[in-house]
């Protein structure tokens, strides 16, 4: 299976497991929270539109690594017409939906460590490239909604991560022979309290002796340790006690739900480790996920 129907999507979501809160209580059903299911719905108008003839081309995309067709947000970019494409595909679900399509920030992610991981391969001789070609055939294969993650808390912007909470940036609290432990947190994190999985990409620039944070790694969502917290807004509050949705300026869809995503010692395995200390990469990894992002 490479490409998912929009209503195979809606059941996969039924069988998620999130320690996720919204306005300080705990969502137990993802599906029955009003405003959780914005993202929903977003995420299920961009599995139809692929299945739609006249978006196909716009959508969806044959994959050089399984060779079938998959969606565009996952696909590794090969040529300028596929970066062409990668716009359309931003502009038509913006169209539809009036919002986030939340498949964007995960596309670009892979993209910037599709390069990344090659030429840190290449330069240290380590086998980060096919861990992380591995794992795009898994996420290709299930037509898996992948999330990006990139920015930290920050904490105290005039300090580096040595300098303050440890915490305000994820980072590696221990190496073992399965792979690392990471802590930290990432914010503004669009759709990633119900995304399938999340790739994660170092939030600043590392120097030397922050190699905890050159870090780069992807985590299936409801991990042990990874906790979400929803943003809490007007809209959020308007939307729980409107029993009309048509009164609502954006009905199924909403607004851009965003959440912060909180490590407390997450066992990451190191087939799904893409950047390990390499502080040197950290800042090229950034620009090019930011060159392609919109």
């Amino acid at each position: 299976m490479a490409i998912r129907t929009a209503r195979e999507y809606c059941q996969s979501i039924q069988k998620m497991k999130r320690k996720a809160y919204l306005g300080g209580k705990r969502i137990e059903n993802l599906l029955e929270n009003p405003t959780i299911k914005t993202i929903a719905e977003a995420n299920a108008k961009v599995y139809e539109l692929a299945e739609i003839p006249e978006y196909r081309d716009i959508m969806t995309a044959t994959s050089h690594l399984i060779g079938e067709r998959v969606s565009r947000a996952l696909q590794i970019f090969q040529n300028t017409g596929d970066l062409v494409k990668r716009m359309e595909m931003a502009l038509l679900t913006s169209q539809k939906l009036g919002t986030c399509n939340y498949r964007c920030p995960g596309c670009d992610a892979l993209n910037a460590l599709a390069s990344v991981t090659w030429e840190i391969d290449k330069e240290k001789g380590t086998e980060y490239y096919q861990r992380f070609l591995n794992y795009v055939k898994f996420a290709q294969a299930n037509d898996l909604v992948v999330s990006g993650a990139m920015t930290d808390t920050k904490g105290d912007r005039s300090k580096r991560p040595l300098e303050q909470d440890p915490d305000a940036y994820v980072h590696i609290v221990e190496r073992t022979s399965e792979g690392i432990v990471v802590s930290g947190a990432k914010e503004h994190q669009s759709g990633a309290i119900i995304a399938d999985e999340t790739v994660v990409l170092p939030g600043l620039v590392c120097r030397k002796g922050e190699e905890d944070y050159a870090v780069a790694f992807a985590f299936t969502g409801g991990a042990d340790g990874v906790s979400y917290i929803s943003q809490y807004t007007p809209f959020t509050a308007e939307r729980e006690a409107e029993e009309n949705i048509w009164y609502l300026g954006n009905p199924y869809y909403g607004q851009r739900e965003t959440c912060l995503i909180i490590f407390d010692k997450v066992f990451i395995p190191w087939d799904r480790v893409f950047m390990c200390g390499e502080t040197e990469y950290t800042q090229r990894c950034i620009a090019r996920f930011a060159k392609i992002h919109v």
